[in-house]
């Protein structure tokens, strides 16, 4: 059976889409985002959002870091509070601060099988990849990129990763976003025959963090970017 991707914003929301089952990915789907505090980082959406009142109803809600551009309190609470949040015992225990009504569930309880793949280094926050096996359909995820550790050997035909590179000062965290050359080398490793675009929105930003950041974009035709709202329909692999 067929798997349907589509986009919600420009930079790392989706809704996947498998056997009448709909999964929405990293919501944030409403307009500002702040970590810590609007001095030291705020960002707006430039790209149109999808409307959340648009949206199918949901299976369930995976999350796959705890910062705000992926894990958004606002939008959380415009969703229905039936849906299961699947996401790290880390990203649970902040959500549950928030008093929401969704059960909360831990990665282990996803009904397909997702394996959370961490960090070469325990100081590095949010170069985390997830692996989801749809039945045929292996689907690699990582919105910051990673990178493959020797004894890992995992095989996939679809990567969704950025393209940008997004690098901050050591002090602030050093290169968030590894960039298209590490795209292509992790889809390379995997063996992923389709990569997907993501994390890439040229977004508004304020605070401290903004003056020190330095981006590189890229648009490089290898990877598929899909505008939002679109969809990319995927057959299942042999």
């Amino acid at each position: 059976m067929e798997m349907i991707l589509k986009k919600l914003n420009g930079d790392s929301s989706w809704l996947w889409s498998y056997q009448g089952q709909h999964w929405l990915i990293d919501p944030w789907l409403m307009d500002a985002q702040v970590d810590l505090a609007p001095w030291f980082s705020k960002q707006h959406h430039v790209d149109t959002l999808f409307p959340i009142e648009d949206l199918p109803k949901l299976s369930g809600i995976f999350i796959s870091l705890p910062f705000t551009d992926h894990c958004h309190q606002q939008t959380l609470e415009r969703l229905p509070n039936d849906v299961p949040i699947y996401a790290s015992k880390t990203i649970l225990t902040k959500i549950k601060k928030w008093n929401l009504k969704n059960p909360l569930q831990p990665l282990s309880e996803f009904p397909y099988p997702v394996v959370q793949l961490k960090p070469k280094s325990p100081l590095d926050l949010v170069h985390y990849g997830y692996q989801f096996e749809f039945d045929h359909h292996r689907l690699f995820y990582a919105p910051h990129g990673y990178q493959c550790k020797n004894s890992e050997k995992i095989q996939s035909d679809l990567l969704i990763t950025t393209q940008t590179e997004y690098q901050l000062p050591f002090w602030l965290g050093g290169k968030i976003n590894l960039g298209l050359h590490a795209a292509l080398k992790l889809a390379n490793q995997i063996g992923a025959t389709l990569i997907f675009a993501t994390h890439d929105e040229q977004k508004l930003e304020q605070g401290l963090v903004s003056k020190f950041s330095r981006k590189k974009y890229a648009n490089d035709p290898r990877l598929i970017a899909l505008p939002v709202g679109e969809t990319y329909a995927l057959n299942p692999m042999p």
